[in-house]
C-alpha cells in the first residue's frame, strides 16, 4: 500500500453524515496549550504561524486567540470548512487563514513562518520517504531561528510499516461521536498510522536540519500517547 494522503477523508465524511458537527470535541491538545504558556515569549511580537495538517481547527484556533497570525493547510476541503465554522464561532475569523493544500508541497515562501505547528499529522504519514521529505517542507518554510512544535502518536519500540499496514487494513473501530447532543456509536475503518518511538522521532527531525530543544513522551489530551517535540531551524 503506498501512502495516500486522502485516504482519511472518508471517515470525516462518515461522521458528518451521521450528524456529527465534528470529529471529536474542538478542544486545543493539552501539549499545545503548554507549548504556548512556556514558548509564547520567545517568538517575535508578529510572529507568523503555520500549522500543517489543521484539521477542523482545533489548535489554530487556540493559537489565534493567543495573538497568533496563524495559516492553516489542510488537504481536506471538509474539514476546512468545519474549521472556518469553528473560527468564526469563536471571533478570530478575521484573524486566521484556511486554505486547501497538500502539506508535502505547500508551494509556500522560502524562511517565512516563525513557528510551524504539526499536532497529529506526522504520524500519518506512512512512507519513510514522504516523510523526509515532509520534514524538510516544514525546515524550508521557517525563518532561521524558527520553532517547530510537532506532537504526535507514539511507541515504546519500533514498529515496521509492514505491522501497521496487517494491523490495520480491512479493519474497523467503533467511533463515539455527539448527535443532537447524545453520544452514538459509528463503525469506521481503520486508519493506517506510522507512530515512532522519541528516539526514531528525534533522529528524524534532526536529519532534517534542525536543532532538538525539548523532547519528551507524555500522554496528550484528545491524541493519546505521543511524543512532544520542539524544535529549532539552524
Amino acid at each position: 500500500m503506498k501512502y495516500n494522503p486522502c485516504i482519511y477523508i472518508e471517515r470525516y465524511h462518515k461522521v458528518y453524515e451521521a450528524g456529527a458537527r465534528f470529529w471529536e470535541e474542538p478542544i486545543p491538545a493539552d501539549a499545545s496549550v503548554k507549548f504556548i504558556e512556556k514558548y509564547d515569549s520567545l517568538l517575535p511580537s508578529h510572529r507568523k504561524v503555520i500549522e500543517f495538517g489543521c484539521g477542523e481547527g482545533r489548535d489554530s484556533t487556540f493559537l489565534t486567540s493567543r495573538g497568533l497570525n496563524v495559516l492553516c493547510i489542510d488537504i481536506a476541503g471538509i474539514v476546512i470548512q468545519r474549521a472556518k465554522k469553528l473560527a468564526k464561532d469563536r471571533g478570530v475569523d478575521l484573524e486566521i487563514d484556511f486554505i486547501e493544500m497538500n502539506a508535502l508541497s505547500p508551494g509556500l515562501k522560502d524562511n517565512y513562518f516563525d513557528l510551524a505547528i504539526d499536532v497529529a499529522f506526522f504520524h500519518l504519514i506512512i512512507d519513510q520517504s514522504i516523510r523526509s521529505k515532509y520534514l524538510n517542507e516544514v525546515f524550508r518554510v521557517l525563518k532561521r531561528q524558527g520553532y517547530f512544535f510537532m506532537c504526535n502518536l507514539t511507541t515504546n519500540k519500533p514498529i515496521k510499516i509492514e505491522e501497521i499496514l496487517r494491523s490495520s487494513l480491512g479493519k474497523t473501530i467503533t467511533k463515539k461521536i455527539i448527535v443532537d447532543g447524545k453520544e452514538k456509536e459509528l463503525r469506521l475503518p481503520v486508519i493506517p498510522v506510522w507512530p515512532k518511538t522519541l528516539e526514531e522521532y528525534v533522529n528524524e527531525i534532526s536529519n532534517a536540519g534542525f536543532e532538538i530543544i525539548e523532547a519528551y513522551k507524555a500522554m496528550v489530551n484528545p491524541i493519546g500517547y505521543s511524543c512532544v517535540i520542539v524544535a529549532r531551524k539552524n
